[in-house]
C-alpha cells in the first residue's frame, strides 16, 4: 500500500478524492490497526517524505488513538493496549527518535508539534496501567542533552493535560524529573525565549501534580522565583504564561502563598498599570481567583479552610489600579459581544474585592465615584458607574449613597447594567409608583430603535430585573402592556441582534411571571406568541444561517408559552379553563414545530417539549386527545443520545403523561417506552446525568399503570440493582461533582423503589423479590457520610421505607436489628 499517496490524497482540494482517502484510511484503521498504526508511525518519521505527509501521518495516528466521546475513546485505548507489547515499543521509539531528528530537520517545524501529541495520548493510555514509566525521563533526558528542548517540554506539557493522567498515574520521582526539566527551560539563563514559553506554557499543565513539591520549602521557593523572574521577560507571550502559571498556583496551592504575596502583589499591579493588555488581563485574574476564594460565603462552608485574607491585605492599593482600568474602555469592541477588555476585567475583579471584603471598600471607592461623576469625559462618567454599580452586591446597602445622571451610547450601556443590579440588590430603593414610573420610563425610552442594540440588550436585561425584583408585581401591573410591548418591538427591529432578541424574551418572560393580576393582558399575549410560533413555519430555511434563526426564533416564542401556560396554571381552576379555551391550537403549532424539526434534523427542540409538558400539565386527563400524535416525538427525544439535554426533557415529559394520564395510555405505548427507557439506562453513550431522571420516570410509570407494572418489574428492578451498585462505589477520593452524581442516583433509586411499591402496594408476590435488594441497597447507602448529609436522599429514604411499610406486611419484622432500624 502507497500511504504517501493516501496521505497525499487526503489533502487533496477536491472533496471526492479526499473522501475516497478517508474511507481507505478508516478501513486500515477498522481492519488491522497493527498494520495502520506500524505503517503511519514509519511515515512520520521518514525524514524523506514531504513535512505536509509527515504532519498528517501524525495527526491522523493521534486521532487514532483519542476521541471525545467517551464510549469510542474506551475502544481505541483497549485497541492500542492488545496490540503486540513489541509492536507498541517499537512505534514507541520511533516516535521519541522522531521527535529528535524532526527538531533538527529543515523545512519540517510542524512535525514535532504533532509528534508531542502522539506521545501524548500513547502516555496518556499507558501511564494510568503503570505501563511506560520511563517516558517522563526519557524526555527529561533530551532536555538535560540540550537536545530537542522546545519540543521535548511541549510533549511534558501535553502529557500533562491528558485527562486520562492523574496524581496517581505518575510515580513522585517522575514528577520531580518533570518538574526539574520543565523549570530549567523557564529560567532567565535560558537564551531562547521560544523555549520559555513553551516550558511555562507546560508548567501550567504540571502544576495540579506538584502538591508534594509545594510542600517544600526551598522547592516551593525556587519554582516562584523562576515563575515571578519569567514575568520580566522581554517576550509578551511568556509574561503572560508566566502569570497564567501565577494564577493557578494561587489557586491550587493557595495555603503555602503567604511568604510571596507581597512580591506577586507587587508585580501584578505594576503589569496591570503598564504592560500590555494581553498581560494585564492575566494580573488582574490572579486577584479575582483570590478574591473567589476568600469570599465570606465560600470560606464559611469549608470547615478546614484557612482564611489567609490577601485580598483584605491588599486591597488599599489593589482598587486604586482597578479603578485606572476604568476608564480604558476600548471603543472598537463595544458591539463585541466576545470582547474581553482592561476595564471588564477591573470591573469584574473590582466586584469581586466588593464581595469579598465588604463595607472595606466602600471609602476607597465612592470618592472616586463622586468625584468622576462630575467630569465631563463620557470615560469618567461611565467609570464612575461601573465603580459604582460593583459595589452593591457585598456592602452595606445604607453606605451607597451617590446620585448620577448621564447620556452617551457607552455610559448607556453601562447605566443600564447599575440599574439592572440596582433592581436586583437593592429593590428597596424602587420603593414609590413615583420612582418606579421615572426608572420605566428612563428604560423604555433605551428600548427605542434610535439606540443602538447592544445598549437596548442591556436595557432589555434591566427590565427584566426590574420586573423580578421583590414586591414589584402589583405596582407593575398598570405598565405591563407597555413594557411587553417595548421589548417585544424592540426584539423585531431590523438591526436586531441574537443578544437583544434572547433577552428582550427573556424580559417578557419574567414580566408575565410577576404581573399575575394582568390576566386579560396575559391571554392577548398567549394569542400573539401563537399566532408568532405559527408564523415561523414559513420561514426560509435553505442554508445553515437561515435554519439557525428559525430555530432560535421558535425556542423564544415556545418559551413565552410555557411561561404563560406555567403561570396561569399555577393560579385557579378558572385560568386553568382558560388555557384549556387554546389548547387545541397550542398543540397544533407545537405539533408542527416538532415536526418541522424532526424533518429538517430527525430531532425534537427542547423548548418546544417543554412547551408540551407544561400544557400536559395544565390539561390534565383533556391531553388524552393529543397523545397518538404526541407519541412520535417522544420517540424521537428519547432515540437522541446525542443531544442528552434533549433526552432528559422527553424523559420529564413522560413522567408529566404518567401522572397526568393515569390508566388512560395503552399498555402498548408503555411497552414501547419502557424498551427505550432501559435501552436508554444501560447506554454507554447517554450522559450520566440523564440517567438518574430515568429511574424516577419509571416510579412515575408505575404509579400510571398500577398492577399492570408488574410485567416490567423484572427488568426495572435488574436495572435499579445495577444502579444501586454504581451508587455505592467508594466517593472517598471523587470529585465534589461525582458525589453530586451519586447522591443523585440514589435519591432517584429510592424515589423509583417509593413509587413502585405505591403503586403495586398489596402484590407480595410480586413485590417480593425486590424487598431485600432495595433494604440491602438502603444499609450500605445510609452508612456513607455523604448520603446522611443530604436532605433529598434521606427524605426520599423514609418515604420509600413508609411506602414498603404500607405494600408489604411485616415490615417489622424484616428489619429487626437491621442497621436501618438505628437509621430511623
Amino acid at each position: 500500500m502507497d500511504v504517501t499517496a493516501l496521505l497525499t490524497a487526503a489533502q487533496n482540494p477536491d472533496p471526492a478524492v479526499i473522501k475516497g482517502a478517508e474511507d481507505a484510511i478508516e478501513t486500515m484503521q477498522n481492519t488491522n490497526y497493527q498494520q495502520f498504526a506500524t505503517l503511519f508511525v514509519q511515515e512520520l518519521a521518514n525524514e524523506q517524505k514531504p513535512a505536509s505527509v509527515r504532519r498528517m501521518a501524525g495527526l491522523l495516528l493521534k486521532n487514532s488513538l483519542y476521541a471525545k466521546e467517551e464510549a469510542r475513546r474506551k475502544n481505541m485505548h483497549e485497541r492500542w493496549l492488545n496490540l503486540d507489547p513489541t509492536i507498541r515499543d517499537q512505534i514507541k521509539a520511533a516516535l521519541l527518535q522522531t521527535l529528535v531528528t524532526a527538531a533538527t530537520t529543515p523545512g519540517a517545524e510542524l512535525v514535532p508539534g504533532v509528534v508531542a501529541m502522539v506521545i501524548a495520548k500513547i502516555a496518556g493510555i499507558e501511564l494510568p496501567y503503570k505501563q511506560w514509566s520511563n517516558v517522563i525521563v526519557l524526555l527529561r533526558d533530551n532536555i538535560a542533552k540540550s537536545v530537542a528542548k522546545q519540543a521535548t517540554l511541549e510533549t511534558l506539557g501535553y502529557i500533562c493535560e491528558c485527562e486520562e493522567i492523574d496524581a496517581d498515574s505518575i510515580e513522585q520521582t517522575d514528577v520531580d524529573s518533570l518538574l526539574t526539566a520543565i523549570v530549567q527551560g523557564i529560567c532567565k539563563e535560558e537564551p531562547d525565549n521560544n523555549v520559555r514559553l513553551t516550558a511555562t506554557e507546560a508548567l501550567m499543565n504540571a502544576i495540579e501534580f506538584a502538591d508534594e513539591n509545594f510542600k517544600k520549602e526551598n522547592e516551593r521557593n525556587y519554582i516562584m522565583q523562576v515563575v515571578c523572574e519569567a514575568t520580566l521577560c522581554s517576550e509578551m507571550k511568556v509574561r503572560r504564561a508566566a502569570y497564567e502559571c501565577l494564577v493557578k498556583i494561587h489557586e491550587y496551592y493557595y495555603d503555602e502563598m503567604a511568604n510571596y504575596i507581597k512580591e506577586v502583589f507587587n508585580l501584578t499591579v505594576n503589569a496591570a498599570r503598564t504592560d500590555e493588555e494581553d498581560v494585564a488581563l492575566q494580573a488582574i485574574e490572579l486577584w479575582s481567583t483570590l478574591c473567589e476564594r476568600e469570599m465570606p460565603e465560600d470560606y464559611e462552608v469549608e470547615d478546614e479552610f484557612v482564611n489567609h485574607k490577601f485580598v483584605k491585605q491588599a486591597v488599599a492599593g489593589l482598587v486604586p489600579m482597578l479603578l485606572e482600568t476604568l476608564t480604558k474602555q476600548d471603543e472598537d469592541s463595544a458591539e463585541d459581544e466576545d470582547a474581553w477588555t482592561l476595564s471588564m476585567a477591573g470591573a469584574a475583579c473590582l466586584q469581586l474585592c466588593a464581595k469579598t471584603v465588604e463595607d472595606d471598600i466602600v471609602p476607597l471607592v465612592l470618592p472616586y465615584v463622586e468625584h468622576a461623576a462630575v467630569k465631563t469625559t463620557w470615560r469618567d462618567r461611565d467609570a464612575a458607574l461601573m465603580a459604582f454599580s460593583c459595589l452593591l452586591d457585598g456592602p452595606d446597602r445604607d453606605s451607597l449613597k451617590p446620585k448620577m445622571k448621564f447620556p452617551s451610547p457607552v455610559v448607556k450601556h453601562t447605566a443600564s447594567y447599575t440599574i439592572g443590579l440596582v433592581c436586583e440588590n437593592v429593590p428597596e430603593v424602587i420603593s414609590s409608583p413615583e420612582v418606579l414610573q421615572q426608572i420605566l420610563g428612563v428604560l423604555l425610552q433605551g428600548l427605542q430603535p434610535t439606540e443602538t442594540p447592544k445598549v437596548a440588550a442591556k436595557v432589555c436585561e434591566a427590565v427584566g430585573q426590574l420586573a423580578g425584583a421583590e414586591n414589584q408585581s402589583k405596582m407593575l401591573t398598570p405598565y405591563f402592556t407597555n413594557i411587553v410591548t417595548a421589548l417585544i418591538q424592540a426584539a423585531e427591529r431590523e438591526d436586531c441582534t441574537p443578544d437583544l432578541k434572547r433577552n428582550a424574551y427573556e424580559a417578557v418572560n419574567i414580566a408575565v411571571k410577576s404581573c399575575t393580576d394582568g390576566l386579560d393582558l396575559t391571554m392577548q399575549l398567549l394569542n400573539s406568541m401563537i399566532q408568532k410560533l405559527h408564523e415561523t413555519l414559513g420561514m426560509p430555511q435553505s442554508n445553515k444561517e437561515e435554519q439557525q434563526k428559525l430555530i432560535d426564533a421558535q425556542a423564544l416564542f415556545c418559551g413565552v408559552l410555557q411561561t404563560i401556560i406555567e403561570v396561569l396554571t399555577s393560579e385557579d381552576k378558572y385560568r386553568m379553563q382558560l388555557v384549556a379555551q387554546f389548547a387545541d391550537n397550542l398543540m397544533t403549532v407545537f405539533l408542527a414545530v416538532l415536526k418541522q424539526s424532526v424533518d429538517r434534523s430527525n430531532s425534537v427542540p427542547e423548548e418546544c417539549m417543554n412547551a408540551v409538558s407544561s400544557l400536559i400539565i395544565a390539561c390534565e386527563k383533556d391531553f388524552i386527545k393529543y397523545i397518538e400524535f404526541f407519541f412520535p416525538y417522544v420517540d424521537k427525544g428519547l432515540e437522541n443520545k446525542a443531544e442528552y439535554e434533549v433526552c432528559k426533557t422527553t424523559i420529564g415529559v413522560i413522567s408529566d403523561i404518567s401522572r397526568a394520564l393515569k390508566g388512560s395510555v395503552s399498555e402498548q405505548r408503555w411497552d414501547a417506552i419502557v424498551m427505550k427507557l432501559l435501552e436508554n439506562v444501560g447506554s454507554d453513550q447517554l450522559h450520566r446525568s440523564v440517567k438518574p431522571p430515568i429511574l424516577e420516570c419509571f416510579g412515575d410509570i408505575a404509579l400510571s399503570v398500577g398492577a399492570g407494572f408488574e410485567k416490567y418489574l423484572p427488568h426495572v428492578a435488574q436495572m435499579l440493582q445495577s444502579a444501586s451498585n454504581v451508587s455505592l462505589t467508594d466517593m472517598a477520593s471523587s470529585s465534589e461533582d461525582d458525589v453530586d452524581h451519586h447522591n443523585d442516583l440514589r435519591q432517584n433509586i429510592l424515589v423509583a423503589y417509593s413509587c413502585i411499591f405505591q403503586g403495586m402496594s398489596g402484590n407480595q408476590a410480586a413485590l417480593g423479590p425486590i424487598v431485600q435488594p432495595f433494604l440491602g441497597f438502603l444499609a450500605k447507602a445510609i452508612q456513607d457520610p455523604n448520603f446522611n448529609e443530604d436532605p433529598r436522599t434521606n427524605m426520599a429514604a423514609c418515604q420509600a421505607l413508609a411506602d414498603l411499610a404500607v405494600a408489604v406486611e411485616g415490615l417489622g419484622a424484616l428489619l429487626g436489628n437491621h442497621i436501618i432500624s438505628a437509621y430511623l
